[in-house]
């Protein structure tokens, strides 16, 4: 018997409270963080350190797009994906269509549906002004192992 592929736009119920998320409204920011990686009495910490833990942890990227950083969380590795500001115009294009990190963070939950072996996404974020996204943040479970870029490089692989 075959899993049916879960391929609704966007699986809404990750975004909600439940057993294993917990979503916050505080302030100018929204986020979604899984109970098991962020404490549950003070989620909001990470919310307010999250960059100076980038800055603090392991630069992997930093450019004009997004700056990523392996961090250290609760004795827990993760990386976390900072989408920045490109401006006011952007801003107003891009918030009706939701941000970068949410996109990531539904995508993610794509994954765990039909079992496809894939880093868990413990934590989204999104800074606000007013009613637009300002900035957003991804973070994802970091998973020691083989970087695609060298994988690829070998010549034994088609």
């Amino acid at each position: 018997m075959t899993r049916r592929i879960i391929t609704k736009k966007e699986p809404r119920n990750c975004l909600r409270t439940d057993r294993a998320h917990r979503q916050i409204k505080a302030r100018k920011y929204l986020a979604v963080v899984d109970k098991s990686f962020c404490c549950w009495a003070y989620p909001f910490n990470l919310i307010e350190r999250i960059d100076k833990l980038i800055h603090a942890g392991e630069i992997l990227r930093d450019d004009d797009t997004c700056c990523v950083s392996r961090v250290l969380w609760n004795d827990k590795n993760a990386v976390v994906r900072k989408y920045d500001h490109k401006g006011l115009v952007y801003s107003l294009f891009r918030t009706p269509m939701g941000s970068r990190a949410r996109r990531d963070w539904f995508n993610a939950h794509r994954l765990e549906k039909p079992d496809i072996a894939a880093p868990r996404p413990p934590a989204y974020i999104e800074e606000r002004r007013e009613i637009l996204i300002w900035k957003s943040y991804f973070v994802n479970e970091y998973i020691e192992g083989q970087r695609i870029c060298d994988l690829l490089g070998q010549s034994d692989v088609t």
